[in-house]
């Protein structure tokens, strides 16, 4: 009898692990690269690199140009490789804020300072970007806060150093990036297409 009620807890263990990749699988929640144990999900990924090709696309359509050149495959590769540098570049900055006493306060108060500043954010994100604002916080302002914060104060440690860029040069060396998908690979320094 003992043996028969293991079996089944297996069995229903078994169940319940490929019910939950299957949700993070039809959700996106799944790991498309690591940079120093911290996933990047495929979910993240795509808003991204969607929210980047709906800007190339309406700056197009802006200035007057087509946006065939757009969905040229060899263009969109492009457009996904640096979306993935972004976030991995992201990733690395954040990891360089775990050092600044506070850095997470003074990021919260430049956001609240740059939506107060702007009374139709809202619908210019929702134009230029086709997301809406709170995606627009999460995806593009917090990140651009966080390098601000990082760049400051690299440069009021050190003001005739190479600052933010020597650093994030650095940075990107000595973190340990693991990148899943099949067309890229990270090269010490950035992600390149594999041939």
């Amino acid at each position: 009898m003992e043996a028969k009620n293991k079996l089944k807890f297996f069995i229903s263990l078994g169940v319940l692990i490929l019910i939950v990749f299957a949700v993070l699988i039809v959700s996106g929640f799944y790991p498309i690269a690591f940079v120093g144990g911290k996933p990047i999900t495929w979910h993240s990924f795509k808003s991204n690199s969607q929210a980047a090709y709906y800007y190339y696309k309406t700056a197009s359509r802006i200035y007057g140009e087509s946006s065939d050149d757009l969905i040229k495959p060899e263009n969109l590769q492009e457009m996904n490789r640096a979306v993935l540098d972004k976030l991995i570049e992201n990733e690395i900055i954040t990891k360089g804020l775990k050092s600044i006493p506070g850095a997470n306060q003074i990021v919260k108060n430049k956001l609240d300072q740059a939506l107060k500043q702007s009374a139709n954010l809202k619908e210019a994100v929702n134009t230029l970007y086709g997301i809406g604002l709170d995606d627009f916080v999460k995806l593009i302002l917090i990140p651009q806060a966080r390098k601000e914060v990082l760049e400051g104060r690299l440069f009021l440690e050190n003001p005739s150093a190479g600052g933010f860029d020597d650093w994030l040069k650095k940075a990107k060396k000595d973190a340990k990036v693991l990148i899943l998908l099949n067309d890229f690979k990270w090269d010490g320094e950035k992600v390149v297409l594999k041939k």
